[in-house]
């Protein structure tokens, strides 16, 4: 008889990813309670399992367990299906130890294997997914595509290929019928091509590295190295600049929209969306919404000069990856199981916003669910705690969906990774929401972190910031806490300050600002880091690197339970030393922060509009960075004064892009010494 290894490959996390936790788990008990199913291997490999009440299922050779057969009816994956493959790995498990005289394990573990899904040709691809798949395939490459490979490594052994709006992974090694994916199948199958042509390209391209990214474009085929539309969008951000946002006119909105347009017909995702968040900046300067920052509004106006210079001189990032060309702008998902990681309140006077932060437990892929809200004058305006009552989506609130489990058959999610849950007629097969388990130790290791060391060295090889993917919460991670240490309120800043460690005694920073939406956040979280409510043992917070170490924003803390910190009432109060213990900032970093404040009031006022007296303000910021050793950013910062100064007195076009020019080249090497120092 003979054996089928690729079926003693698929372990029971392996199954999970195909089918899900439900299932396995009901499969796993019925085996220990002796419930197996009569399994016979015919000839041609076909597995046959036979279960009480008639029913029969059959996994034939080469076939994808979605598609074997079993006469249950059940459309889709099945519990007979899952408790025919891992009854086959127990029974075979079982025959093995009966002829060794060894004691069988209920479940032998993968062995790992170093490999590549590059061993995959494009026959054994068509026979996965038939030709119309690959055609479709082919027709992107013709147009490229970027993607993100994650070789197999022994903390992370699933080779797994990332897409803006999809992640493929490969489940068992040097087996194609049990590739995963999270879209809906036709986009799944065209997916599962290009991972397999993204492999190839990184182990021709880039064979060193457990992660890399790629660019994969057709023979014959130049590497995007420029892209129309994005001229225009530049052209309307330095007349923003020019003018400010303080003068910005109800008028742009047809200009805005011409820009997008011609943005969204070059498939530049990233840009279009940069230009939404420039408008949006206005608009809500001019609502008088909380939601406006001089520094945001800045930022990314130097983000899209940034993103169209790297893409132009094409060194060292694709500037496919750096435009997010030739990708889908949403893209309709399969059976998702998402575990809540939380959830972040903020808003102004008049308007609240809420991010509800979810990991895909397969494919270790972030999402938020976003829902905002603006109040009439009058109304009565929510915090966090009476939010938490409110239902956000698929007939759940606000709490149940930050601290529970969803799975959903009626997603999707657009390529910056927001999510939105639908609902399906009839209310079947759509979203359901399920009290969570809280097994932050179960997640994925590449969100959950107890080595912020490590972490720290991953974040300091990436690109900057401006450059990257434009992915909501792709700073966002799980992490293991060790020792808590001191613990302190900053009552001017109104802000709270902790140092904590990892397990392996890695020091970094909790820190958290109190906010009107949330003014329960910062008393819940002194008291979760006094151990009053139970040992904290992870934490879920966005990071970022500074001159003194990692510092995290928390959102959520795991102890005896899952507490959301924006979701406490404001009631309870915990007494909290009134000094703050962190490092005071040094000179360079507040030299730093003080260009880029001038900077960023520059473009909310308009270097048109400028008064004499910036010119000064701004001799003395250079003077600042020139005397902590900045010498080259102070160039940059001085240069400004000078363009705009010559700008404002004769009002020439060509005048006017010099000051715009120097102005985002002054805020962008700012902004780069930020990240570096």
């Amino acid at each position: 008889m003979s054996v089928r290894e690729d079926l003693l490959k698929l372990t029971p996390d392996a199954v999970i990813a195909l089918a899900n936790k439900g299932l396995v788990k009901r499969a796993q008990k019925e085996m220990a309670a002796g419930k197996l199913p009569e399994i016979e291997t015919l000839d041609d490999g076909t597995v046959v399992g036979r279960f009480d009440g008639a029913v029969e299922t059959r996994i034939p050779m080469d076939t994808p367990l979605r598609d074997a057969s079993c006469t249950c009816g059940a459309r889709g994956m099945c519990r007979h299906r899952v408790a025919l493959v891992l009854s086959y790995g127990h029974v075979h498990a079982a025959a093995t130890a009966e002829t060794t005289g060894e004691h069988a394990p209920a479940q032998e573990p993968a062995a790992f294997e170093k490999w590549s899904p590059a061993i995959f040709d494009d026959d054994a691809l068509t026979a996965l997914v038939g030709k119309r798949a690959m055609n479709r395939a082919r027709s992107q490459k013709r147009k490229g595509f970027v993607a993100k490979v994650r070789r197999p490594t022994l903390d992370s052994p699933v080779p797994t290929v990332e897409f803006s709006t999809s992640t493929v992974r490969f489940l068992v090694p040097r087996e194609l019928a049990y590739v995963q994916t999270d879209t809906q199948e036709a986009s799944g199958h065209v997916f599962i091509v290009l991972g397999v042509w993204a492999f190839r390209r990184a182990d021709e391209a880039r064979p060193e590295g457990d992660v890399v990214e790629v660019e994969v474009v057709a023979e014959g085929v130049d590497a995007l190295t420029a892209a129309p539309g994005l001229g225009r969008a530049l052209a309307l951000a330095d007349e923003v600049l020019l003018e400010g946002v303080v003068h910005g006119r109800p008028s742009q909105a047809a200009h805005f929209e011409r820009v997008r347009r011609g943005l969204d017909e070059a498939g530049l995702i990233w840009p279009s969306l940069c230009i939404d968040e420039v408008e949006a900046q206005i608009l809500a300067y001019h609502a008088r919404s909380a939601r406006y920052h001089m520094s945001t509004f800045a930022d990314l106006v130097v983000e899209l000069h940034a993103r169209e210079r790297a893409a132009r001189t094409g060194d060292g990032i694709p500037a496919r990856s750096i435009l997010g060309s030739n990708q889908a702008m949403t893209t309709d998902m399969k059976h998702l199981s998402l575990v809540a990681l939380g959830a972040r309140v903020t808003g102004g006077e008049r308007e609240r916003r809420v991010d509800v932060f979810f990991v895909d437990s397969k494919t270790a892929t972030t999402l938020v669910l976003r829902k905002e809200w603006t109040f009439a004058e009058g109304e009565d305006v929510p915090n966090g705690d009476v939010l938490a009552r409110r239902r956000i989506a698929a007939d759940a609130n606000l709490a149940a969906l930050a601290g529970g489990t969803v799975v959903s058959q009626a997603a999707r999610r657009r390529a910056n990774r927001l999510l939105e849950l639908r609902a399906r007629r009839g209310g079947l097969g759509g979203t359901k929401v399920f009290a969570s388990e809280n097994r932050w130790d179960e997640l994925p290791e590449s969100l959950r972190v107890t080595d912020v060391d490590a972490l720290a060295r991953d974040l300091a090889a990436q690109p900057p910031r401006m450059l990257r993917p434009r992915l909501l919460a792709d700073d966002l991670h799980v992490f293991a806490l060790g020792k808590i240490g001191d613990v302190a309120y900053a009552p001017g800043e109104q802000q709270l300050t902790a140092i904590v460690a990892d397990p392996q005694d890695n020091a970094f920073w909790l820190r958290l600002v109190h906010r009107r939406a949330a003014p329960g956040a910062l008393d819940l979280l002194a008291h979760l880091l006094s151990r009053e409510k139970g040992e904290p043992r992870y934490v879920s917070g966005t990071v970022r690197r500074t001159a003194h170490g990692l510092v995290v924003t928390p959102i959520a803390v795991l102890a005896d339970e899952l507490h959301i910190l924006d979701l406490a009432p404001a009631g309870t109060q915990h007494p909290m030393e009134l000094e703050d213990d962190e490092p005071s900032s040094d000179r360079t970093t507040e030299a730093l922060r003080r260009a880029g404040d001038l900077l960023a009031e520059g473009a909310h006022r308009g270097l048109r509009h400028l008064s004499p007296t910036y010119g000064e303000r701004i001799a003395a910021a250079a003077g600042h960075l020139s005397r902590v050793g900045l010498s080259k950013t102070a160039a940059r910062i001085g240069a400004v004064a000078g363009a705009v100064r010559t700008a404002q007195a004769n009002g020439e076009e060509a005048a006017e892009q010099h000051a715009a020019r120097t102005w985002v080249d002054a805020l962008l090497r700012v902004r780069l010494c930020e990240e570096i120092i």
